[in-house]
């Protein structure tokens, strides 16, 4: 069959993106390079507390964090986060944090 505008179909998003639609993804982005590189830091610590941890035998140390979505700092984590959710696991949708 023709179409009649074979461009449309090709800039339509494939990502059902819900309520979110028409909205930023992300809601905390960094617009400039040099932003960007300024937040990287190597003394990364996760939201929440940390619950246990333990050492391979190669001598890299893991840990591992908990903590409750309507905490500020973890809610903030998790929304930053679940962009990236969109991309990588197939079928996948937005996590209301609200339903808790």
């Amino acid at each position: 069959p023709d179409d009649p505008d074979p461009l449309e179909r090709l800039t339509k998003c494939p990502i059902d993106w819900g309520e979110n639609e028409g909205e930023p993804i992300g809601h905390s982005y960094f617009t400039s390079q040099k932003e960007f590189e300024k937040s990287l830091t190597n003394d990364f610590t996760p939201p929440g507390k940390k619950i246990s941890s333990y050492t391979r035998s190669n001598g890299k140390e893991y840990e591992i964090y908990t903590g409750s979505i309507v905490e500020p700092d973890v809610s903030a984590y998790h929304e930053r986060l679940q962009t990236f959710i969109l991309f990588y696991i197939d079928a996948s949708s937005y996590i209301k944090a609200t339903d808790v």
